[in-house]
């Protein structure tokens, strides 16, 4: 469609938009550096200026790590799946209803997120054969270890595991794979 690559990189740079953030920022600075800057019929004494000064070279230095941070993620590369020495749980439940069972495990991965004493990330999948799935990412296997035990005994999470076995059938279908990662 277009004969040059110099129109091709203006399009690419013209589809970017600022973001909300940056949109933000910019309107929380105007009205001071409008106030800093700006020529008024009022004379500033040198105290005010030198205030509005620091202000706005403390707000720079404040945003510009966020500035060059921003965007850091459009290279197209993704993040690792987890460390060395982490543990990866890989849960596996065909489930005869589908939609409730990732409801609740949703909510159930809330719920631990929140709760659970032993910190760990958690996000649900579906399976290619259509099963419901769990991926896990424990610190350690130690840490696996004292979660399961921490589930094993909070009533509130086993509550919602009974609502998963009864959307997915029997918890005997259940499966795990445990991965350690080096």
């Amino acid at each position: 469609m277009f004969s040059s690559r110099a129109s091709e990189k203006n399009i690419a740079e013209a589809d970017r938009v600022p973001t909300k953030q940056a949109c933000t920022l910019i309107f929380a600075i105007w009205p001071k550096y409008i106030e800093a800057f700006a020529i008024s019929t009022q004379p500033k004494t040198m105290l005010e200026r030198r205030s509005n000064m620091k202000f706005l070279i403390g707000l720079l230095m404040i945003s510009l790590p966020t500035l060059v941070y921003a965007g850091h993620h459009e290279d197209g590369k993704i993040n690792k799946a987890a460390k060395s020495g982490q543990l990866m749980v890989v849960y596996h439940w065909p489930c005869e209803n589908l939609e409730l069972g990732l409801k609740l495990l949703n909510e159930m991965i809330t719920y631990e997120s929140d709760a659970s004493p032993y910190p760990y990330s958690a996000v649900s999948a579906v399976h290619e054969d259509g099963a419901l799935a769990s991926i896990d990412v424990h610190s350690s296997t130690e840490s696996f270890e004292k979660a399961a035990e921490w589930q094993n005994k909070d009533s509130e999470w086993q509550r919602l595991f009974m609502g998963m076995a009864g959307a997915c059938g029997s918890a005997d279908d259940l499966t795990a794979k445990i991965l350690n990662v080096r």
